[in-house]
Order: structure tokens, then sequence, then C-alpha cells
């Protein structure tokens, strides 16, 4: 994990204690306002009974003559306390009402945070993501031409083996070189050079199967990997690809052809040995008057 994506996962969990913290004071907040707006209730009722005593004391005291004057002077000192007492609260309640103001703002704000934090962390891991894909891409991908390198051949071809291993299966590889490629590279430049690999990359793109693995081996040499593939059809796809390849029409003066090595890997055998012998048959075609399909 990147220092910067460990900052904002720490941050987010900042603001997550700090929202529900802030939604726990509010609601300890409406739980006050709540038993403020009780005990007004409880006033205005006590206030009633008091006012119902006093009206009773006062209809008493004229008739006793003000023998309950003591007595009314004191329930009138409790309604005081009371009415003091109330007066307290309700202050210490409006004053809580603001604290929630005040609170609902901050929480807004921390949710604005939050959100944009989080919106900032997925762009980033989002853009991390890419990154990582594009870097993969790039370590088993040729960059002049797209198709697979060296690297993701081997890769294919231990897979392939491990395949062997489990079941009935059989896989050949083709190994192909442009013939004569120095003296394009020599006659027209190497950018015309470039256009004829980038060519012949195409037309066998379209030949191959999408499980195949085409891949650039090295300058001009191609390996092209068939999985679940026996001789006989090997043998056609690289005699039908040494085909249009030759017909094939370049910015050149002639043709351009190439030579083809083709083998099937035998069980037990080392990837070496088995490269060998497929770069052996493409030197017979070689040799043999290139443009031509060996097979081994």
């Amino acid at each position: 994990m990147t220092k910067n994506k460990k900052d904002y996962i720490e941050l987010h969990l900042k603001l997550s204690a700090e929202i529900l913290k802030n939604e726990q004071l509010q609601e300890e907040n409406s739980r006050l306002k709540e038993q403020g707006e009780n005990l007004r209730i409880l006033y205005i009722t006590t206030l009633e009974q008091v006012t119902r005593i006093e009206n009773n004391l006062e209809e008493k005291i004229k008739k006793t003559g003000g023998e309950l004057s003591e007595e009314s002077a004191c329930i009138n000192e409790n309604v005081r306390d009371l009415h003091e007492k109330y007066a307290q609260q309700f202050e210490i309640n409006e004053q809580l009402l603001e604290e929630i103001k005040f609170l609902k703002k901050d929480n807004e704000k921390l949710r604005l945070l939050f959100v944009s934090t989080t919106e900032f962390s997925s762009d980033m891991e989002n853009e991390q993501d890419v990154k990582y894909i594009e870097a993969n891409r790039q370590a088993i991908t040729d960059p002049l031409t797209g198709i697979y390198n060296r690297v993701k051949f081997d890769k294919a071809v231990l897979q392939e083996i491990e395949k062997m291993k489990k079941s009935d299966y059989q896989f050949h590889i083709i190994m192909f070189d442009i013939d004569r490629f120095k003296q394009i590279n020599d006659t027209y430049g190497h950018e015309a050079g470039d256009k004829v690999l980038l060519g012949i990359t195409g037309i066998v793109n379209k030949l191959i199967r999408k499980n195949d693995i085409f891949a650039r081996w090295g300058g001009e040499e191609f390996m092209i990997l068939l999985p679940d593939t026996d001789k006989n059809s090997a043998d056609t796809i690289s005699e039908r690809t040494r085909s249009k390849i030759e017909t094939a029409v370049f910015e050149l003066d002639g043709q351009v052809t190439c030579s083809f090595g083709v083998t099937e890997y035998r069980p037990h055998e080392s990837v070496s040995t088995f490269i060998k012998r497929v770069d052996k048959a493409m030197y017979q075609a070689k040799h043999q008057g290139r443009n031509r399909v060996v097979s081994l």
C-alpha cells in the first residue's frame, strides 16, 4: 500500500469517528431538549396547581384574618424557586440548541470532506490500478508491433507443458524469420523495415486463433504458440501464413518472404531443447532456399 493511500485511509477513519461522535452529541442534545420540554410542561402544570392552592389560601386568609399568611409565603417561595429552576433549564436548553446548530454545520462539513477524500482516494486507487495494468502490459508486450514479447512467450510455453502433465495433450510452436531483412533496412531504411514488421504482424494476427500466442522473438524473428494442435494442423497454419505474407503488397520493390520452422513439444524435454529444435527447422528452411516451411 502506498503512503498516500494509507494516509487517506487513516483520514477516512478519523472523519468517520468524528461524524459518529457528532451524531451521538446531536442525539444527546435532542434528549436534553426533550427533557427541557418535559420540565416546561411540568412547570406549567405545577404552576397551575400552585395558583389554585394560592387562590384557596387567599380565601382562607380572608376568612381567618391572616393566620395562614406564613403558609402562603412559604408556598410562594417554593413557586419562585421552581420558576428560577425552569428559567435556568430553559437557558441551558437554548444554549444546547445553538450548539446543535453548530454541530450540524460541522457535521455537514465533515461529510463533504469525507466524500471529497473518498472520491479522491478512489481516483488515486483507480489511477494506481491503471498504472499497474499498463506496467504489466508493457512487461509482456513488444513496443513496436504491440504483440507479445519473449517473456510472455516463455511463460506461455511453461503453462502448456503443465497441461501435458495432466492429460493427453499436444502443442506446437512455429518460428519464422523475415528473409533478407537486413537488405530491406539497408536499401529502404529502418523506417521501411519497421513498416514491414508491422505489416507482417497484421497479417499473422488475422490468421491465428484467439488462444494462440503470437510474439516477437527478437529483431525480425517471430514465434507462434499453437495450443492443443496436432502436426497436420500446425503445418497447415504455417503454410497458410507463409503464403499470405508472400502475396502481400509492401511499399518495396519485390516480395517480402519468410522462412518457417515447426515442431511439436516432446514429453519431458527441456524448454531449451524444444526451442533449439524449432530454430534448427527454421534455419533448414533458410538453407533450402528460403520462403518455405520445414517441420522437425
